[in-house]
């Protein structure tokens, strides 16, 4: 039988992300940009994270949920996007197979839609709404509200999100906008925001010098942008540095070509 003292031991390593993803959900490769999203998420209010193609950010963020309500006895994750699809296909997906191939048993139920219930005050929700009225009604001494592909979503919704008063907000995007809360947390609102930019080269592939994790954005990637539009493109900025270009109208419409 599990003591107070070593069940206090083992919440206090809970939340040493890194721990928790090698020793709980059997993470094998977890890089230190994702040990710093979640690590900010614990201790700053606000935490925006632009990034590059094929980063990590949204399998890392349905393990933030998990974890979330891991360490928390009373607590709830809310998650919405610009589309249903971003939030119960990549992000909640991330989620269900996190949960279904930890160390160890995590309890509650995991549901096919984008839902995970622990307990009645202790659970995580995904959804995408045409109304912003519709987000309302969470509250929850640790609420961490997650705003995945934040550069698709609008002003009046992250407006919502900030009515409810959550202990954490999680941002995730692209640098594919020109304004609004995601662009301005970059810019003028940094204060607001502790901030995180992801590089192709903060990630696993090129750290190791080779494919550890398929998938994930490699050198090839990298010297195929390079080739098509250049290292100076505003293309080649946002793709691969994660950075916003300071023409993005143009970035923007080669993106969508």
């Amino acid at each position: 039988m599990t003591t107070k003292t070593e069940a206090q031991s083992i919440l206090a390593r809970s939340r040493d992300p890194d721990w928790y993803w090698r020793n709980v959900l059997g993470v094998e490769h977890v890089y230190p940009k994702q040990v710093e999203m979640a690590g900010s998420v614990l201790n700053n209010r606000r935490t925006s994270v632009v990034g590059c193609n094929s980063s990590g950010k949204d399998w890392n963020t349905g393990r933030i949920v998990l974890w979330w309500l891991g360490i928390h006895e009373h607590a709830k994750a809310i998650v919405i996007g610009p589309t249903y699809r971003q939030v119960a296909d990549i992000v909640f997906r991330e989620t269900r197979t996190a949960y279904q191939t930890a160390k160890f048993p995590l309890g509650g139920t995991m549901y096919d839609t984008p839902r995970y219930e622990i307990a009645q005050d202790r659970f995580a929700l995904g959804f995408s709404t045409d109304e912003a009225y519709n987000i309302q009604g969470f509250h929850s001494p640790h609420l961490l509200a997650v705003i995945t592909e934040a550069h698709g979503v609008a002003q009046g919704h992250i407006d919502a999100i900030k009515r409810l008063n959550p202990q954490r907000i999680l941002m995730t995007g692209n640098p594919l906008s020109v304004g609004g809360e995601f662009y301005e947390s970059h810019h003028s609102m940094r204060d607001t925001y502790n901030c995180i930019e992801i590089s192709a080269f903060d990630t696993p592939n090129l750290l190791a010098g080779e494919v550890v994790v398929p998938g994930m954005v490699t050198q090839e990637d990298i010297d195929e942008c390079k080739e098509d539009y250049g290292e100076e493109s505003p293309m080649y900025k946002a793709r691969i540095l994660g950075q916003f270009p300071d023409n993005l109208d143009d970035a923007i419409v080669l993106l969508r070509d």
